[in-house]
């Protein structure tokens, strides 16, 4: 009984914040730290104009996800002086001659 009236209360609680950040006029920066599953790993810095368009690309980052994925949200002076980085494992893996063995260093 406990258990299930505090799933009840998580489940109201992620709600209440979803509609939140729904309602949120303001722009929203974020960063995206993302590996697929060819060990391809990108990391980038994106704006979204308002809470609605923030989840909507959050639940379309996780939905197409093919690896480890997180997005993380940052100030506007953070995400400006962000840099994009890409680096792929596999291709390095295969440069240092074991292409079976991938080291994230």
């Amino acid at each position: 009984m406990i258990k299930t009236l505090k799933r009840k209360r998580d489940r109201f609680v992620r709600t209440t914040r979803r509609i939140a950040m729904m309602l949120n006029p303001f722009p929203i920066y974020y960063i995206v730290d993302s590996t697929d599953c060819d060990h391809y790993r990108v990391t980038s810095a994106g704006r979204a104009s308002c809470g609605w368009q923030y989840l909507k690309f959050w639940d379309d980052a996780f939905a197409q996800a093919e690896g480890p994925t997180s997005v993380y949200r940052v100030s506007r002076k953070v995400a400006e002086n962000f840099r994009r980085s890409e680096r792929d494992y596999g291709a390095e893996a295969y440069e240092r001659g074991n292409p079976y063995s991938i080291r994230y260093d």
